[in-house]
């Protein structure tokens, strides 16, 4: 043993001498002796979680070193001395630590302060402490972001500023503000070259849909992908849902499995399933958010229903109370003192003590009460009776009901504006909306509205009321309650929500964190809308990806203002490393860069390399519109640095930055690692190109992507010259500029004037041979068998696209485009000429879908909507080259081809009507068309 430890000890010695002339040792045994040798320790450090002591290096601490490996007798002091000393050591390395941790949380929690056009900041970020673990800003780990926004002169907090905020990896060099600045405008822009790695401006949107599932959809403009960011699975649907802001967790009720699930919204994952009563439906947060409060809609054997009370911290159920018979709404007294909840089929409102947690009384409302909620104007609460129409008004403080404000049966659900002075109450059978002023308790307007009004939903300066029965948005501007209703409406789909046949007890209307804009979930659409006050209807709209959406709720991970002048929320840095914090705020104008730095995470498992390197080598980045353009780029395996040239799937995905168009393409192997493929554009633009390979792993985020810019050719740039912009929804609406369609809100896009006014020239292409079309049976929009050659093509002169009806983006625009030359044709008398549309999405896309979708472009007998069992639409579209991996991928193409004398071309969709019927007359004529190809 003692040779063993001089062995061991003389090499760490030596290694020691050799980079300086110290000794360090981990041994507190040891350091004890070398003290009581009387050497000195010269300093003490961390190294990995180890401490070490350091002495001077000297042949004397050598020899020191000897006799303690060889088991030396102490001579110098007694053992008890030696104790003592040790001790000593002790509290000396209890005192660094304590200072080594003061300064690591001095500077953890160090401000930054700037002082601009009056304005003082300080901003702070500090990792949230966890129980035994380090409290260092770590990646991966959360962290509060705060900012204190001050006027300097006065010291006043500055309240409702909103400050931007983004953070973004750099290197070594701070931002200066001309760097910072151009960081902050490329953020604005939103470009995909330049993307923030934390957007402290960003939301996401969640459906509860009608499967077992929740949308998790990130509102950031994608490319070539989904939006959806996850799916949240469920054990089974949910029915309602609340957020608890504090640690971001998320309550979902599963009537069917008798549990509440907990996510955790950061990971976006199911944490835990609470057993909470038999058929748990509402589910509400009381204000401080301690206990979260379940109805149970049915009741145990021999005893009544009630609610099941949950501790949101332990995620235990610390009570179940029996209140009484029924479906049961709950709300609470602004100070969390009480619970009031009603028992539907009792008629009845149970008032629970929340301290004790214990049932104080019932109050007789009348049955069924079918909806409650609480106004602070007053300090009452009010009960709705479906079934006589009367709103009973309950006095909080005394627990009893003091007056009842009268309606008509087939009231439902109340709902209190901000404030908590107006008080909306859908009636179903009436198809009305009353409001009520809660501080005189009376009546102040019967709004009619469309069918089925059914919720209300708010934001600071309107009410927005959904109608089961309508496609159409009510909004009342809440300003004009005092006097006569100012009332608005606009679109919130395309078919009225009752047609999905789902229940929505959890609202399907809800703010987003912009400000005078809200969310609308659609289920019939299976589509959410964006809706920006002032505007004529939504300005954009995400896809639920074939998903009911019966709720809707938004995770805001934005700044709030907390308190006020200070804005803060939660974070995680990606990545360890250097961070710019790029602020922004807009009134006085301030920009500024502060800066973060995040240590690596042990815990966090480090990124596999990319498979493949790649490098573009086209050396011009500039393509001609409708002209081939050769993309050609190298591909390298990142392990060994050798070309590979035997891929089967890479990929090259070509994006128009505007998102209108994209197309997907498998490229060629040239040798060499060096691969090829012909791009042909359709208009000018800048265009994105990624490349993947699926085999290899790589996704198209992952490679670098190359940017091309589409010119026009002369003939293309003279006829630009003269182009107008049209909505492709509202033909008759048109600009000399770009800008949004006042009726729909979508993009105006580039029309070309008429053929008269623009010299054009037909290039000559001689007829092709009969295209080898399947004859399948298929159904056309009247649910009708047919034979797809046989019945539509055969002798036919035909014009073909294709499209899915719930598609929003390219597909509204074909059909447009489809209706005016099905006019323009009609105009010339020309009735021999068919168009057909294609599904592309034959499982959802049904005769009746394809019906009602026409109808919207009033779609003639000439107009035939094709769909069938997917393999045979998968065989027509094989054989007509408009096969696609995804729907979402399918080119906006157009077919025309005359069958009698095998003369077929290919064309661009969206192209303007006229143009479109030239072609067509063409190949009535059996010539060949003026067309852009787009190659499949």
């Amino acid at each position: 043993m003692g040779l063993f430890r001089n062995r061991l000890i003389t090499h760490q010695l030596t290694c020691a001498m050799t980079m300086k002339p110290t000794y360090q040792t981990t041994d507190l045994t040891l350091t004890s002796f070398l003290r009581c040798k009387g050497f000195q320790i010269e300093s003490i450090k961390q190294n990995n979680g180890r401490t070490l002591f350091i002495f001077q290096e000297s042949p004397e601490l050598r020899t020191a070193i000897v006799d303690f490996a060889n088991d030396a007798v102490v001579a110098v002091r007694s053992f008890c001395s030696t104790m003592r000393d040790l001790k000593a050591i002790t509290r000396v390395l209890i005192f660094f630590f304590a200072a080594a941790l003061a300064v690591q949380s001095t500077f953890a929690q160090q401000p930054q302060k700037i002082e601009r056009e009056g304005v003082e900041i300080e901003f702070t970020i500090e990792p949230i402490k966890e129980t035994g673990k380090t409290s260092e800003l770590m990646e991966a780990k959360e962290a509060t972001v705060r900012f204190k926004i001050n006027d300097k002169a006065s010291k006043t907090p500055l309240s409702g500023v909103k400050p931007s905020v983004w953070l973004s990896q750099r290197g070594e060099n701070l931002a200066d503000e001309k760097v910072c600045r151009e960081k902050i405008q490329s953020f604005l822009q939103g470009s995909l070259r330049s993307r923030p790695d934390v957007d402290l401006n960003a939301y996401f949107v969640l459906a509860l849909n009608e499967e077992s599932n929740i949308s998790v959809i990130d509102p950031l403009l994608g490319f070539g992908s989904s939006k959806l960011l996850t799916l949240v699975m469920l054990k089974s649907p949910g029915q309602d849902w609340a957020q608890k802001n504090s640690d971001e967790l998320l309550f979902v009720s599963m009537p069917a499995s008798n549990q509440v699930a907990v996510v955790d919204t950061n990971t976006w994952k199911v944490v835990n399933n609470i057993d909470a009563g038999i058929k748990p439906a509402r589910v509400r947060l009381q204000p401080d958010q301690r206990y979260l409060w379940v109805g149970n809609d049915a009741a145990a054997a021999g005893k009544s229903s009630g609610v099941t009370v949950i501790d949101t911290t332990t995620l235990k159920v610390v009570a179940q109370i029996a209140t009484g018979n029924g479906h049961h709404e709950i709300d609470f007294s602004s100070d969390s003192r009480f619970a009031f909840v009603t028992n539907e089929t009792d008629g009845t409102v149970s008032v629970i003590d929340i301290q004790k947690l214990a049932k104080v009384k019932d109050l007789k409302a009348g049955a069924p009460a079918s909806s409650v909620a609480f106004s602070a104007i007053g300090n009452a609460l009010y009960l709705v009776n479906e079934t006589d129409g009367s709103i009973a008004v309950v006095d909080v403080r005394r627990h009893e009901i003091v007056t009842r404000i009268q309606t008509k049966p087939g009231s439902t659900n109340v709902r209190f504006a901000p404030g908590g002075r107006w008080g909306f109450v859908p009636n179903a059978k009436e198809n009305v909306v009353y409001v009520f002023d809660a501080s005189t308790n009376r009546l102040a307007h019967t709004i009619s509205v469309d069918k089925g009004p059914d919720q209300v939903a708010f934001t600071d300066a309107f009410a927005y009321l959904r109608s089961t029965g309508s496609t159409e948005v009510s909004m009342v501007r809440l300003s004009t309650l005092t006097g006569q209703p100012d009332i608005a409406k606009f679109p919130g789909g395309q078919t009225a929500p009752a047609d999905a046949a789902v229940a929505a007890s959890a609202d399907v209307i809800v703010p987003a964190p912009e400000g005078n804009s809200v969310l609308v979930a659609n289920p019939a659409d299976r589509v959410i809308y964006y809706y920006s006050e002032g505007m004529a209807a939504p300005m954009g709209s995400f896809q639920n990806y074939r998903r009911k959406p019966r709720a809707l709720m938004v995770v805001d991970r934005s700044l709030r203002e907390v308190t006020s002048g200070v804005y803060t929320t939660t974070t995680k840095l990606p990545k360890s490393g250097n961070y710019d914090v790029a602020f922004l705020l807009d009134s006085p104008r301030i920009t500024h860069c502060f800066t973060a730095e995040a240590k690596p995470n042990p815990d966090v498992p480090r990124e596999k390399k990319v498979a493949l390197q790649i490098e573009y080598l086209n050396k011009d980045t500039k393509l001609r519109v409708d002209e081939d353009y050769k993309l050609r780029f190298k591909i390298v395996d990142t392990t060994t640095l050798k070309t590979k040239s035997d891929l089967k799937d890479v990929r090259v995905l070509t994006l128009l930055s505007s998102g209108i168009w994209q197309k997907r393409d498998f490229a060629r192997s040239a040798g060499d690692g060096v691969y090829e493929l012909d791009i042909r554009v359709p208009q000018t633009g800048s265009y994105f190109v990624f490349v993947e390979s699926r085999s290899q792993g790589v996704a198209f985020r992952q490679l670098p992507m190359l940017t091309l810019q589409a010119t026009a050719t002369e003939a293309h740039h003279n006829h630009a010259q003269l182009k107008t912009y049209s909505c492709p929804m509202h033909p008759d609406v048109k600009s000399k500029k770009k800008g949004r369609c006042p009726k729909c809100g979508m993009d105006l896009r580039p029309v070309e004037r008429k053929e008269t006014d623009v010299a054009e020239t037909t290039p000559v292409a001689a007829p092709t041979s009969k295209m080898n079309i399947p004859d399948v049976e298929l159904l056309d929009q009247n649910g009708k068998k047919i034979h797809f050659y046989t019945d539509l093509i055969k002798g036919q002169t035909v014009v073909i696209n294709f499209i899915f009806t719930t598609c929003t983006t390219i597909c509204p625009p074909l059909g447009a485009t489809f209706a005016r030359v099905q006019k323009e044709l009609g105009d010339k008398g020309r009735r021999d000429v068919r168009l057909i549309s294609i599904s592309v999405d034959p499982v959802t896309d049904t005769p009746e879908r394809l019906k009602a979708w026409g109808a919207k472009f009033h779609a003639g007998e000439n107009w035939t909507f094709v769909t069938g069992n997917k393999p045979q639409v998968d065989e027509l579209l094989n054989a007509l080259g408009a096969a696609t991996a995804r729907r979402e991928d399918h080119s906006p193409t157009v077919l025309i081809g005359n069958d009698a004398s095998g003369t077929w071309t290919r064309t661009y969709g969206v192209a303007n009507a006229s143009r479109l019927v030239q072609i067509i007359n063409n190949v009535l004529a059996d010539k060949s068309a003026t067309t852009a190809e787009v190659s499949n």
